[in-house]
């Protein structure tokens, strides 16, 4: 073999090692990398996702800590007006006997529709010259404007108006309030100036009514519905009798075949009557009582 030849075969060995070694080298860094990896993954990640853990924690705990203060901070009156008065400014513009929906709301916010007010311009006006005559002893400032919900003889909602003394106001409101909840049955009940006060067609219409500055009919003393302090509920089906020259009088005409009051029909009241309860309740006393006269339809309190 020539030294040539042998010279190119020991290259070739050299070569061949210095190969091997390099892929060696490879495979060993390769290995380092891995194994760093893989320590990397068990130490420092777990510490970086318990941080997001904790900044994600607190956020929640500062987002409970407002929906807590934001649950315990009481809501502005304000709104809570708005909301309470929701019906009653919805329909506080509507006419008495106007058929209303109140199957959706809330006790408090039915209850707000039973209130009072002092006697405005419009209403005024409404009342001069009728149930309001030119010679009235009565101040305004003494009467109130009652509005109410009332059951109808056909079973719906409707709105009721009523100017009553202020004295018995707040009565007012709160019986008519009992009488709705238990849907006693109330036909009408309007301003008697409606009928331009005259007592026979407001009470032939069986509207359910109170002031009027009138004398008691077949008398010349003022009655308490001059001072609104008297109320007639369902007066068709609740007569007032009286004698006048020795004549039997049946107020309102129509009224006449439920002077029998041992028969029993609809919408008499009578001392079981729920009516009749809630008036004496709150310290009226009842014409149907009265030995001389009776007056079934009426309510009264002493001035």
């Amino acid at each position: 073999m020539s030294y040539k030849r042998l010279l190119n075969e020991n290259r070739s060995r050299k070569r061949k090692v210095r190969e091997r070694a390099g892929r060696g080298l490879l495979v060993a860094g390769v290995s380092f990398l891995v194994i760093l990896s893989v320590f990397y993954l068990k130490n420092e990640l777990p510490e970086k996702s318990a941080a997001k853990e904790e900044v994600k924690g607190k956020r929640l705990f500062c987002a409970a800590q407002a929906d807590e203060q934001m649950v315990q901070m009481p809501a502005s009156s304000a709104n809570l007006k708005k909301a309470v008065d929701y019906y009653k400014k919805r329909y506080q513009k509507k006419k008495a006997t106007t058929v209303v929906s109140v199957k959706n709301a809330s006790k408090k916010q039915i209850r707000r529709m039973f209130y009072q007010t002092k006697i405005s311009d419009d209403i005024f006006q409404r009342m001069y010259k009728k149930s309001y005559k030119k010679n009235c002893t009565v101040p305004r400032s003494d009467l109130r404007y009652i509005r109410v919900l009332y059951y109808g003889f056909d079973k719906k909602t409707h709105i009721g108006e009523m100017v009553v003394n202020r004295r018995i106001a707040k009565d007012i409101c709160s019986i008519f309030y009992k009488l709705y909840c238990k849907k006693y049955p109330v036909e009408k009940m309007v301003l008697v100036d409606e009928y331009n006060a005259v007592d026979e067609d407001s009470m032939a219409d069986n509207n359910t009514s109170s002031f009027n500055y009138r004398p008691v009919s077949g008398t010349t003393h003022l009655s308490k519905h001059s001072y609104g302090m008297a109320v007639d509920i369902n007066p068709l089906y609740n007569p007032y009798i009286h004698t006048i020259n020795g004549k039997k009088v049946c107020e309102p005409v129509m009224g006449r075949k439920y002077l029998d009051r041992s028969k029993s029909f609809a919408y008499k009241i009578d001392k079981k009557d729920l009516c009749y309860k809630l008036f004496i309740k709150h310290g009226f006393t009842w014409g149907g009582s009265w030995k001389s006269v009776k007056d079934y339809q009426h309510f009264e309190k002493g001035i």
